[in-house]
């Protein structure tokens, strides 16, 4: 099975399509101009009902939408938005399962079942093809393979957008977001690439916690310090800059006591609510503090109303 879901790349790409306006401009831009036609996008949302088995839910990082179709007697669509940041020749194996458990879930509850069309967001900087079941599978013949499930589904690499493509989406907060997936921060134009994010965000309606949760990803993959990214924010509010100091010293003092404590359990789990309680009387949300501790926001939440910071 594939990491868990809760490294920052699976925590940003679910903040930065948790956003309608996001979700629009990605679909409406790079689904196949086949399906864009038949979908009605003033419909779209994002699913509030539970499709993922307890035993798949740590390892599925996927953001389920619902929309209807453009027809007379519209058809109701599950969007299946599930996030790779590496290659993994059982993605699809993940997906079937998710699809044929949820059928099956709805027969059970006697409700009625919705096509589901996968689309699988690759992330990772490594070329990989659109996976296929019968690679699975290097010695059966082609005869036999016609026998498999094809689970056909939408593929789209980010590496494969170009950044004129990306320039062109019509909301600035997810150029920006997609920017910093694409993780050049390891090259000599860092800093202009930095730049090229802030100046999109800052020309966006991206509210704080946006901003304050593409920092803490941009700084918990790469070797980026805060104070180059505060230089880069060329007309972001003081506010917002001392938030993002605030935020890397909790992570700084974070790491100091989990070093301290390595080894023993019960010792990380009082730094990080320590970690957790700070950051939220400093303002900052359950996502960011999500992000900074690597816990789910459900657990973030718990430790939050233990404390009786939240009813």
């Amino acid at each position: 099975m594939p990491d868990k879901i809760n490294n920052p790349h699976d925590k940003f790409v679910r903040e930065t399509f948790s956003n309608i306006d996001r979700v629009t401009a990605f679909f409406e831009q790079f689904l196949p101009e086949d399906v864009r036609k038949q979908l009605d996008f003033i419909s779209l949302k994002i699913s509030t009902e539970s499709y993922i088995q307890s035993d798949l839910s740590e390892y599925l990082s996927d953001i389920v939408f619902e929309i209807k179709t453009l027809r007379e007697q519209p058809l109701d669509l599950v969007l299946l938005l599930e996030h790779k940041s590496s290659p993994d020749k059982y993605t699809l194996i993940q997906v079937g399962h998710y699809l044929f458990s949820h059928w099956i879930k709805c027969r059970e509850k006697r409700k009625s079942l919705r096509p589901i069309i996968p689309i699988i967001y690759y992330q990772g900087k490594k070329k990989w093809k659109a996976p296929n079941i019968k690679d699975l599978f290097p010695g059966i013949t082609q005869t036999l393979a016609e026998y498999l499930p094809t689970l056909n589904h939408i593929f789209i690499a980010l590496n494969s957008l170009s950044d004129q493509e990306i320039m062109t989406l019509k909301i600035s907060s997810l150029a920006a977001a997609l920017f910093a997936q694409k993780g050049r921060f390891d090259q000599s134009e860092a800093f202009e690439e930095l730049k090229r994010i802030f100046r999109l965000l800052s020309n966006s309606d991206a509210d704080r916690n946006f901003i304050l949760m593409l920092s803490v990803y941009i700084i918990s993959v790469s070797n980026i310090k805060p104070p180059i990214i505060i230089e880069a924010m060329e007309n972001m509010s003081s506010e917002i800059k001392e938030k993002i100091m605030t935020t890397y010293e909790q992570l700084i003092e974070q790491g100091r006591k989990e070093g301290r404590e390595q080894g023993r359990e019960e010792g990380t789990k009082k730094s990080k609510s320590s970690v957790i309680l700070n950051g939220y009387d400093n303002g900052l949300d359950v996502g960011i503090l999500s992000n900074i501790t690597q816990l789910t926001q459900e657990e973030v939440i718990e430790i939050l109303r233990d404390h009786g910071k939240l009813a």
